[in-house]
C-alpha cells in the first residue's frame, strides 16, 4: 500500500541544495499517489497571531490539513531551524491542521543536532504523531553526496529508504 497524499516540506529555499538532493532521492523511493514538494516557505508572510491569516496561509494550511503524511527535509543554519521553515510551522500552530498526522523529519547538515533537536520539539507541540523510525539526522552530508548531488553513502540511503517505510506503515497501521 502507498501513501495517498505526501506532503514534503524542505527547509532550504536553494533548489540544488542537500535538502532538495535528499527529496529527489526520496521521491525515487516513495510511493505515493499524490507527492508534492512544497517550496513556498520563503512566500508566507511573517508569522503574526494577531491578524487574519492572508490567502497565502489559508491556501498552506489546507495543503496540510489535504495530506496524509507529512516529511520535512532540513539543514540547519546557525545552530537553528530555517527561519522560513519554523515561520511556516508556526503558521500551523492552533489550526489543527498538522495534528494527528504522521511526520517524518530528516535533518541533513553538516552538523544538525541543533536543529534536529529543535524540529523534534516543533513537531511534538504541533502534536504531529512520529516514532524514533520516522525521525533521522544525517551529520556532515556533503560529504556522503558526489559533485553531482546524488547520495553515494549506502547507510545513509537505507536510513532514508527504512524512514520512508516507516512513515507509509504510520499511515497504513
Amino acid at each position: 500500500m502507498s501513501v495517498k497524499n505526501l506532503l514534503i516540506i524542505p527547509g532550504s529555499l536553494r533548489a540544488n541544495s542537500s535538502t532538495h538532493n535528499i527529496i529527489r532521492f526520496v521521491l525515487q523511493h516513495i510511493h505515493a499517489e499524490t507527492k508534492t514538494v512544497f517550496d513556498g516557505t520563503g512566500q508566507l508572510p511573517h508569522f503574526n497571531d494577531e491578524e487574519a491569516p492572508p490567502a497565502v496561509v489559508k491556501e498552506w494550511r489546507a495543503l496540510v490539513n489535504n495530506a496524509t503524511a507529512i516529511l520535512i527535509v532540513t539543514p540547519e543554519y546557525a545552530y537553528g531551524v530555517p527561519g522560513t521553515l519554523k515561520n511556516a510551522l508556526d503558521w500551523l500552530v492552533g489550526s489543527g491542521n498538522i495534528s494527528g498526522k504522521p511526520a517524518g523529519l530528516i535533518t541533513a547538515a553538516t552538523g544538525g543536532e541543533y536543529a534536529h533537536a529543535s524540529m523534534r520539539n516543533t513537531l511534538r507541540a504541533l502534536n504531529a504523531i512520529t516514532s524514533e523510525a520516522t525521525i533521522l539526522h544525517i551529520p556532515f552530508i556533503r560529504s556522503k553526496m558526489n559533485t553531482k548531488g546524488e547520495l553515494i553513502d549506502s547507510e545513509s540511503a537505507g536510513a532514508i529508504i527504512n524512514l520512508v517505510a516507516a512513515l507509509k506503515d504510520d499511515v497504513v497501521g
